[in-house]
């Protein structure tokens, strides 16, 4: 079976999703005496404590991927500074002619 991609992030959302909802439940039946309110609320919590872990597990996953490819990107072992001279690179504002 093919790993769902951004299984993670797709989740987490429909969680805080659901978990709104569930809220919106427990404030529409908070003034009846007997209702599903607190179910609701607790439904509400749950919902949103697990889609915030997950929307933070995916964080951490796609910021270490982006380290991987930061490292790999930074590493200059393989360029040759001793084919730069002084003369090759000239950045002083006294060698620049101005053309009128």
């Amino acid at each position: 079976m093919e790993k769902i991609k951004n299984f993670k992030f797709y989740a987490g959302i429909s969680a805080l999703v659901t978990g709104m909802m569930f809220i919106v439940l427990f404030f529409i039946l908070y003034n009846e005496k007997k209702s599903l309110a607190k179910t609701f609320a607790a439904l509400a919590t749950v919902s949103g404590f697990s889609g915030a872990i997950l929307l933070i597990m995916d964080a951490k996953e796609k910021g270490d991927k982006v380290d991987l490819l930061v490292d790999d990107s930074l590493e200059c072992d393989d360029f040759d500074f001793d084919c730069l001279d002084d003369e090759d690179i000239d950045c002083s504002f006294e060698s620049a002619e101005i053309e009128e």
